[in-house]
């Protein structure tokens, strides 16, 4: 009688064994590549500059962001390669559950490359907590299936977070938009509509003999232009940018948001015309409040 047992149980072992096999990621792999960021002069974090952050972005805030910086590297036929990087606070329980899974990063991946550079949490106690695979989702960014979207975003869950704890985040998307022919354009929004930023940057380098049209709306801002060899860098920061007002009675944040917008095109009028033609801004970063 053991005989038939032994041969009805081989076939439920056989299909186990094949659809462990089957699965398209183990646990223990990445969705995306990871590796080093390029740009020149990378943030570098220190714990003393929570001293110079006012304190009502630590006490009154669910959440505060430390840095955010976006830097662009315009290459000859108009590759781009854009790296994003993101030092983040949870004052309280309400910011943990608010930023506890991180949505911001989203590529292309008809003519984009996306590789993490970095995602970890650095502990109150100083300890390193880096980010496994397992915390690591890619998904469609679009969840509207009516509507065909070819974009993905990358999705991280922050596992057993604390108050106090900030995690940090930086990644590199780099391609060339065939639609833009070679050109570099972009709007780039200055601080978040819910959460203080004590520093908020933008860098730009590209081929010297190529000019760069730029102009702020909604406010000023200074700029920093740097000479190396064959390269032009700029750079535009904001320094203690409070959350936008919720009252109601206020202009739109499109009013209020301080922006900067710049282009390779040779006149203002073309840049217009090519950010029509073209839909979305090349490479542009909207608000935080749309990326969350």
């Amino acid at each position: 009688m053991a005989f038939p047992l032994r041969l009805s149980a081989r076939p439920i072992v056989l299909t186990i064994v094949l659809l462990v096999t089957a699965l398209p990621v183990r646990a223990d792999e990445w969705p995306v590549t990871r590796g080093p960021s390029h740009e020149p002069a990378p943030y570098r974090y220190d714990a003393a500059s929570w001293k110079q952050v006012p304190k009502a972005f630590l006490e009154d805030a669910s959440a505060c962001i430390l840095y955010s910086g976006t830097t662009y590297l315009v290459e000859p036929d108009g590759t781009i390669e854009t790296i994003t990087h993101e030092f983040t606070r949870l004052n309280g329980r309400k910011g943990i559950d608010k930023l506890g899974e991180y949505h911001n990063i989203a590529y292309s991946p008809a003519y984009q490359k996306l590789t993490l550079n970095v995602a970890r949490v650095l502990k109150g106690n100083g300890q390193v907590v880096e980010i496994e695979p397992k915390h690591v989702q890619l998904r469609d960014q679009s969840t509207d299936y009516q509507v065909y979207d070819a974009d993905k975003q990358l999705v991280i869950s922050f596992p057993n977070l604390e108050v106090g704890d900030i995690y940090e985040v930086k990644w590199t998307v780099r391609g060339k938009n065939p639609e833009h022919f070679g050109q570099f354009f972009t709007r780039y929004t200055f601080g978040d509509d819910r959460y203080p930023v004590a520093r908020d940057e933008l860098r730009v380098r590209l081929p010297k003999n190529r000019p760069l049209k730029f102009a702020s709306v909604n406010g000023k801002l200074q700029t920093l232009v740097k000479d190396e060899g064959k390269d032009r860098f700029y750079d535009w920061q904001a320094i203690n940018q409070p959350a936008l007002p919720l009252d109601e009675s206020l202009p739109s944040k499109e009013e209020l948001r301080l922006q900067l917008a710049c282009s390779t095109f040779a006149s203002w009028k073309r840049w217009a015309s090519g950010k029509r033609s073209c839909g979305p801004i090349a490479g542009s970063v909207p608000p935080r409040s749309a990326r969350s």
